[in-house]
């Protein structure tokens, strides 16, 4: 899964998790990073220490602690683990070839997502009076921790970005947050990574292959050499076709079950010799050095011939389609969900910044309007519809 969301149950086990590895650091711990205006309200940035993580996750925020008392305990939830998974071509680039750059593209798309994240799905709970309501709140404090390897020893490019549970509401009051949206936009979270991550890849000069549902690989990595360094693929495709499924038709729920399921104890092995490892294995498969640099020289080579234009009018293009095709089934329609399908439009060839300037851009056109979007439980989100949809709704009551 490109991206996955699982809820923390232990702050002690979550902390020793995170922090303790070094699949990617060779000898170190894991590159880390805070993220998010939460963080930047309570004074954290760069490096993520072992201790305020730990105090944060308990529920310690600002002086109070966060949670239920019963019987003289406190009952906070930790956190959500969000993980981002580049796909496995780009893992070989990155490890196996040697292409830094692409770490750089994948930590930039990471961002990108959780930015959206925090936008987009950051709430907590109010309750007034009898009611319950959820309030968006638009702040988040997210500690990163960057990875190189799976669990199988493969090479395997991925982010754990922990979603402390805490965020302030509209008085500054510190709260719990309600984690729905993190569920129910699953799969639109992995969308605004890849899409920024193929458009990042394909500015570093690399051909994409796009695939279903916004996957992609590089153009020029054997699919031989990405199965054999996919171990823990391979296992979860076998434990989905025991169930009578596939990753194609298997819902998210189904795909998380398999992957706890065929889940191996964490181990830590020098990261040279893996790498030494994972050389010999492409090298087996004729996908040799020689191979390897001159897929990332002709990327080298092709930067300094791509198109230079604006990518403003495509943008513009992409967010026109997508509110044209989502307002065929529903009046009003997420900000979020808008933002997804421009990029799904323009998939690799812009990246989020200028999807999101394009809907605003829109909005200022009167091409769009906001309005409140109420998902199927009754959760308020911003949303827009069109002035064309507010015509045909005149229309109707006339």
């Amino acid at each position: 899964m490109v991206a996955s969301v699982s809820a923390l149950y232990s702050a002690g086990q979550a902390a020793s998790y995170y922090e303790a590895d070094d699949y990617y650091a060779e000898g170190g711990l894991a590159p880390s990073e805070w993220f998010g205006e939460a963080a930047q309200a309570l004074g954290l940035s760069g490096e993520v220490d072992r201790e305020q993580f730990a105090a944060l996750l308990e529920g310690k925020i600002a002086g109070q602690q966060l949670g239920t008392t019963r019987e003289g305990k406190v009952e906070h939830r930790p956190g959500w683990d969000i993980t981002f998974s580049a796909p496995k071509s780009v893992s070989i680039m990155a490890e196996v070839a040697g292409d830094k750059r692409l770490i750089a593209a994948h930590g930039a798309a990471v961002k990108v997502a959780l930015a959206h994240i925090e936008k987009h799905m950051a709430a907590t709970r109010i309750r007034d009076g009898g009611e319950v309501r959820r309030e968006a709140t638009g702040n988040l404090a997210i500690a990163t921790f960057r990875h190189a390897t799976s669990r199988a020893q493969d090479p395997q490019l991925h982010t754990h970005a922990v979603v402390i549970n805490a965020s302030r509401d509209k008085d500054g009051t510190w709260r719990s947050l309600e984690p729905r949206a993190f569920y129910q936009l699953q799969k639109e979270i992995g969308a605004i990574y890849r899409q920024e991550l193929a458009h990042g890849v394909a500015r570093l000069g690399y051909r994409i292959e796009p695939g279903k549902d916004a996957m992609f690989e590089i153009a020029g990595v054997p699919n031989k050499v990405i199965d054999a360094l996919s171990q823990r693929t391979a296992a979860i495709d076998a434990r989905l076709a025991r169930r009578g499924t596939s990753r194609e038709e298997a819902s998210a729920a189904e795909k998380q079950i398999a992957a706890l399921d065929t889940r191996e104890a964490k181990t830590h092995a020098d990261h040279r010799a893996l790498r030494a490892d994972w050389r010999a294995t492409a090298d087996a498969m004729g996908f040799d050095r020689a191979g390897r640099d001159r897929l990332i020289a002709e990327a080298q080579g092709r930067v300094r011939d791509l198109d230079a234009s604006s990518p403003e009018l495509l943008a513009r293009q992409a967010v026109a389609f997508a509110a044209a095709k989502l307002s065929e089934r529903e009046a009003v329609f997420a900000a979020s969900t808008l933002a997804r399908e421009a990029g799904d439009f323009a998939f690799g060839k812009v990246g989020h910044g200028a999807i999101t300037a394009a809907i605003a851009a829109a909005e200022e056109r009167g091409e769009l309007v906001t309005r409140s979007f109420l998902d199927r439980r009754g959760a308020e989100f911003s949303g827009f519809t069109t002035p064309q949809a507010i015509e045909t709704e005149r229309t109707v009551l006339r």
